[in-house]
């Protein structure tokens, strides 16, 4: 899945495919959302804090579940990578 960096101090990168939706946070964990309508992923690109919008509109709601421990991600944002 491609993933794109947000502007968070939290949430590193985003990723959305198939109404799967991936969250990198920055210390690492990777967690996936399923049946995550594209409006919402849409509304959590364009929210001005990721943070709050994930714990207010997804956490409880599409029950992020960990996939994997990757290296933590840095502070600057980046251009579009790839897991």
């Amino acid at each position: 899945m491609d993933m794109v960096s947000v502007s968070s101090s939290v949430i590193a990168a985003v990723g959305y495919e198939n109404s799967c939706m991936d969250i990198l946070f920055r210390s690492g964990k990777l967690y996936r959302c399923f049946s995550v309508p594209e409006d919402v992923y849409k509304a959590f690109i364009s929210a001005p804090s990721k943070g709050k919008f994930f714990n207010a509109r997804i956490k409880n709601r599409y029950q992020p579940r960990y996939i994997q421990q990757v290296r933590p991600a840095p502070r600057k944002a980046a251009p579009p990578f790839r897991l």
